[in-house]
């Protein structure tokens, strides 16, 4: 048995798009340059600015962001491609993609909620 039909799972994510659409907010996806030398690992070298996005910067008291170990939570579209080893830039801040987790509605994943942490370039 069903619960949504195609119409009602369309309508779910076209909500849910327009919610983080009209945030007004977006962030600018940096990925690890895979044909750079790493000596340290992946985290350690160049990263190649990507794609602005669309997203929605969570407003959490900075103590609830303390108990979950993020600095930053956004809403992003659930199409959206974003890797763990991933940087997102939100208003000239540089941020680490600590998670990324679907939102489901009665099966049908509406969209995307990453907890971030600031990285502190050395």
């Amino acid at each position: 048995m069903t619960l949504l039909t195609a119409k009602d799972k369309a309508f779910i994510t076209g909500n849910m798009r327009e919610v983080i659409l009209s945030s007004g907010q977006a962030g600018v996806r940096h990925t690890p340059d895979p044909d750079a030398e790493n000596l340290y690992g992946k985290n350690d070298g160049p990263y190649l600015t990507g794609e602005t996005f669309p997203l929605e910067l969570q407003t959490l008291p900075a103590e609830t962001l303390t108990k979950m170990g993020a600095d930053a939570v956004i809403n992003i579209l659930p199409d959206q491609e974003l890797n763990s080893e991933d940087r997102v830039e939100i208003s000239g801040v540089m941020y680490k993609v600590l998670s990324m987790e679907d939102q489901n509605c009665f099966g049908v994943v509406s969209h995307k909620t990453v907890k971030l942490v600031k990285h502190h370039v050395s």
